[in-house]
């Protein structure tokens, strides 16, 4: 095997800034402090699990439910499961990881208390046309966004509530965590009490150092044989139920501010190249299609990966082996439909049809678009798509 087939680029994320930063007002206009309560947990499955928590002690209403789309994190289910809320998976738009408006309409009744918008990778949902579907009924709209985040005050949030993820793999990585924000409008939310989390030395030594190893473990060389080896099952998406909720390592917590003003910085040359990439192919063929131009995704958003379709799912798949044998850092990110994943209790929740939802799984591929990406990346991948697709 030769040197160069060794390395691999990591699908998705970047490395972590060591260094603490108390000057925090970039945090604070980037999270709304001004109109969101924040609090800091463990991990973005618990910010949502306490997202369901608030909403169904607002609402009261016996045997709650939450709707949640039917492609997504498995962890949208852990967490409904944790607040005994039972999930009702809504399917998507066709070509979009967004709810189908009319099955979300026509799913709405008395016993849901919440509706979960998922931004998925920088693509979000409407937040009028959902605001126009819940009316005045008392159901909280909470805005999953463990997968986008603002990279200035003018790129706000929706949602009653607002459910952060900082584990790895999110814009914002430091290796787990997350927040839960809050519209200060509400009227006195009552939020559980927590600890605050004490830093000792020997959590913080064990913090850096695993955050050293991973900063080690995603350049290509490593990251490469770490990817060849099939007992660590790196990227396999499985349900893991949601066991407590805690307050954010305070090493994490400190390290925030710098590592968020990296990414608010971070160049979009990457993604912008991806772009012009597919619009140039789609005048072609319309075999790939960018989920970002299809949606129209802002061009100022941060992708977390880039996201396209292809036209059916051995093509998919085809063009999918040969990236990966070049280890050009492509994923299939969800391989199926929420109802489909392993793991996930098929007692635990409702579901209708979701034909678009596994249609979206078969077809879709992401792009990496971290700071490791180079040109030679690029073209590399040009020229697969172009074979793949044209020849």
């Amino acid at each position: 095997m030769s040197a160069l087939r060794l390395r691999a680029l990591r699908p998705v994320g970047d490395s972590i800034i060591l260094q603490s930063d108390a000057q925090e007002t970039l945090l604070e206009a980037l999270l709304h402090t001004d109109r969101y309560h924040i609090r800091w947990l463990n991990s973005g499955t618990e910010a949502l699990a306490l997202a369901l928590l608030l909403a169904k002690k607002s609402n009261g209403v016996a045997k709650p439910e939450v709707i949640l789309p039917a492609y997504g994190c498995p962890d949208l289910i852990a967490a409904a499961l944790f607040a005994n809320v039972r999930p009702v998976l809504v399917d998507i738009q066709r070509d979009s990881p967004n709810f189908d408006i009319e099955q979300l309409a026509a799913t709405l009744n008395p016993t849901t208390i919440a509706i979960v918008a998922a931004t998925f990778l920088g693509i979000r949902g409407d937040p009028t046309k959902l605001r126009s579907i819940i009316g005045d009924r008392p159901i909280a709209l909470i805005e999953d966004s463990a997968q986008w985040l603002p990279r200035h005050a003018g790129q706000d949030f929706f949602g009653d509530h607002v459910a952060l993820s900082f584990g790895r793999g999110k814009p914002l990585n430091l290796l787990g965590g997350g927040a839960l924000l809050t519209l200060k409008a509400i009227n006195k939310p009552v939020l559980p009490s927590l600890a605050i989390a004490e830093e000792h030395g020997g959590h913080r030594a064990r913090f850096i150092a695993k955050a050293l190893a991973y900063n080690l473990l995603i350049h290509p060389l490593f990251y490469g044989l770490l990817e060849k080896i099939p007992q660590l099952k790196i990227g396999e998406t499985r349900f893991h139920a949601l066991g407590n909720i805690h307050p954010l390592n305070p090493t994490a917590r400190k390290l925030l501010h710098a590592n968020l003003r990296r990414f608010c910085t971070r160049d979009l040359d990457t993604q912008r190249r991806w772009t012009d990439l597919f619009i140039k192919l789609h005048e072609k063929s319309s075999s790939a299609v960018s989920l970002a131009l299809h949606n129209r995704v802002p061009a100022d958003y941060a992708l977390l990966r880039y996201p396209i379709l292809i036209a059916d799912q051995a093509l998919r798949d085809c063009i999918y082996a040969e990236l990966r044998a070049q280890g050009l850092g492509a994923s299939v990110m969800y391989p199926a439909a929420l109802p489909e994943l392993p793991g996930i209790p098929t007692d635990t929740y409702r579901v209708s049809s979701y034909a678009n939802a596994r249609q979206f799984a078969q077809r879709l591929l992401t792009l990496p678009t971290h700071r490791a990406v180079s040109s030679s990346s690029i073209s590399r991948s040009a020229a697969i798509f172009e074979k793949l697709t044209l020849g």
